[in-house]
């Protein structure tokens, strides 16, 4: 039961104080007190636990000894709203922390202000937070706390790096995305205009890089943007910059475009219709077209892309571009040695609807439309066998070793042996980290410096020279962030690494498929439907969670 008439109001009115006799109220307890306290109109004070319970223990002591007298005792008291401000090291973000009052005072707009000024903190204000914030406090429960940002800086926004801009297709891009009909079918034969240029067409535009914009910190000093890094716009061989415009590459002459790593180059072609023995080899210093087959024994070299409209039989091809096949590679196996006669080399891309008893070797990565067999296949990049819906797209029989291996089938139902093999590659990002690690240390000790130089005695009596120090100082901070974030990306690129670096099936792996990513191998004795193929714990996982859903590029 409640006792109201127990509790009164201190002469200074902060605090509630309980009086009573033990006789009348031995057997109170603290729920009784704490009822009392808020019957008589002071629930919002904070109530004082440990003095309530000292309370009870001597009225207790009272009543046994026989005394008397009345016991007067503080039970509750006022409390002011609390706040504080939380900034973040790089003195970018502001929050603040608010305790609603015990029947005391609010906190006010001049409050919050004084206390930023305390901080030093001069922009980035949000004012509207914190009024917003302060309405919250004023209905919330005593005792309620509540955060929410109240001041943020503006980061720099770093320059954009320059960019050469391609402006012409190249060839291996025709064979994913053939022509459409106007029933929305897709004629597979018909790839369309062969992706060459004429003399005067623009082939790449470079895009300049920009010095982007400065930001500040909550004390309001200013952060420097990093400016956008150049690049060259490099003519190679049949191209040349424009007369007028130094940012636009135009073809000097006609032929096939190819693209280099700091522009492009237009390659002489060579168009044949059949590389067979009539004609013998062939060995081009440019980009070499062939209209139709490629027959059995022969070799093609070139310095450019080979494209072939035709069927390659059983014959080898060597490029130091893509190789672009229309119809595909049709190989066979030696039957007295197993050797592959066939073989497919690039410096760049190979692009096949299918590839059939064949070596396989890219710089970069491997697109096959619908089925690859019996081929040995190394790729720097990716190896992708899918169609453009994602139906179709089978590796059978062979090996298939590169840094990602996606398809929509693994094996066949005929367990024939397949060996699929994701490379390991972390020691090379490994490299690279203890390269950016070294990196930071130099950005480091400079920054150190740049301070002392800054904190000598007179320092500012040359104040040009000061403010120099101050902005390298800051550029140096600002460069030293940049480096630090690019350093948790490489860590959580490593950490996650065979999150990417996997092998990802959209139906189903067949039974024996020997599956390796680094140093990790299983060799499958059942079919395993849509998944991943991770390494976890040093262990090849099935990851049936995720659900590959990739198709070919279109």
């Amino acid at each position: 039961m409640s006792h109201p008439e127990l509790i009164s109001l201190s002469r200074d009115k902060h605090q509630v104080i309980f009086t009573g006799t033990a006789a009348e109220y031995k057997d109170l307890s603290i729920n009784d007190i704490e009822l009392a306290i808020d019957k008589a109109g002071y629930g919002n004070f904070y109530p004082l636990t440990r003095e309530i319970e000292f309370v009870i223990q001597e009225l207790s002591r009272r009543h046994k000894s026989g005394t008397t007298s009345p016991l007067q005792h503080a039970v509750a008291e006022k409390r002011d709203a609390e706040l504080r401000l939380d900034i973040t090291t790089d003195l970018m973000l502001a929050q603040l922390v608010l305790t609603s009052p015990w029947g005391g005072k609010l906190t006010s707009l001049v409050d919050v202000l004084t206390l930023l000024r305390q901080h030093k903190v001069a922009k980035g204000i949000l004012k509207t937070n914190i009024d917003a914030l302060l309405k919250q406090c004023r209905t919330a429960p005593p005792g309620s706390v509540i955060q929410g940002l109240i001041a943020r800086g503006v980061p720099p926004v770093h320059g954009r790096n320059a960019k050469n801009i391609r402006k012409v297709p190249l060839a291996r891009e025709r064979l994913i995305r053939p022509k459409e009909r106007e029933d929305g079918t897709v004629d597979l034969r018909d790839l369309g205009k062969i992706a060459s240029v004429a003399p005067g067409d623009i082939l790449m535009v470079k895009r300049p890089p920009s010095q982007g914009f400065p930001g500040y910190n909550l004390i309001g000093d200013e952060l420097p943007a990093i400016p956008g890094k150049d690049i060259d716009l490099l003519p190679g061989h049949g191209t040349c910059l424009d007369n007028e415009d130094d940012s636009v590459l135009r073809a000097d002459m006609a032929g096939l475009p190819l693209e280099t790593p700091n522009g492009m180059q237009v390659d002489e072609v060579l168009q044949l219709h059949d590389v067979d023995p009539a004609n013998g080899h062939v060995d081009f210093q440019g980009s070499v077209m062939i209209r139709g087959d490629i027959k059995e024994g022969m070799k093609v070299t070139a310095s450019g892309d080979i494209c072939v409209q035709g069927l390659v039989q059983s014959a080898q091809l060597q490029a130091g571009g893509d190789i672009i096949l229309n119809q595909g590679l049709m190989g066979r196996q030696h039957h007295e040695t197993h050797s592959l006669p066939a073989s497919l080399i690039a410096r760049g891309q190979i692009c096949s609807p299918f590839v059939q008893y064949a070596n396989l070797n890219a710089g970069g990565d491997i697109n096959i439309t619908r089925q690859l067999l019996h081929s040995q296949v190394i790729a720097m990049g990716e190896v992708l066998v899918c169609d453009r819906i994602g139906k179709r797209g089978d590796i059978i029989g062979g090996s298939v070793r590169a840094s990602a291996i996606k398809a929509v089938t693994l094996g066949a139902d005929a367990s024939t042996h397949t060996r699929i093999e994701c490379d390991d590659h972390r020691e090379e990002l490994k490299q690279e980290l203890k390269e950016l690690e070294q990196e930071k240390q130099t950005l480091v000790v400079r920054k150190v410096r740049q301070e002392n130089q800054l904190n000598q005695p007179g320092a500012k009596n040359d104040l040009a020279r000061y403010q120099q120090l101050h902005k390298d100082h800051l550029f140096t901070a600002t460069e030293l962030n940049q480096l630090v974030k690019r350093l948790e990306e490489l860590q959580h690129l490593l950490d996650n690494y065979f999150d990417i670096h996997n092998i990802q099936v959209r139906t189903c792996i067949y039974p024996n498929v020997e599956l390796a990513i680094s140093k990790a191998t299983h060799k499958t004795n059942r079919i395993h439907g849509n998944c991943a193929v991770k390494v976890q714990h040093k262990e090849l996982i099935f990851d049936y969670q995720c659900k590959p859903r990739f198709a070919a590029t279109s």
